[in-house]
């Protein structure tokens, strides 16, 4: 994540260091997004799992499979998330400090 959040321009010139300082600031401030994140990853793999079982798969097997697509939904909503809430949060800590 921070290596994309690298190109947001508010954060030019600024060290690795510095850029993950400002988004534990952000995130500090607005810790809700760390628990909405946490909730959906457990929530998501919980209910995927047990919707598996429900068609028949054995429990490892869905665990594999509910992995696999958690795993790819991660990225996906971190790739929507660095681009949109991150840069927001971000942006508006480097105007506040």
């Amino acid at each position: 994540m921070y290596t994309h959040a690298r190109q947001f321009p508010h954060f030019a010139g600024m060290t690795d260091e510095q850029i993950v300082a400002v988004v534990r600031r952000a995130y500090a401030k607005h810790s809700r997004f760390i628990a909405v994140r946490r909730a959906s990853i457990v929530g998501g793999v919980t209910v995927s799992i047990i919707l598996l079982m429900a068609v028949g798969l054995r429990a490892a097997h869905a665990m594999e499979i509910s992995a696999a697509i958690g795993a790819a939904i991660f990225l996906l909503w971190n790739l929507v998330f660095v681009n949109t809430s991150l840069f927001r949060l971000t942006s508006e800590e480097m105007q506040a400090g």
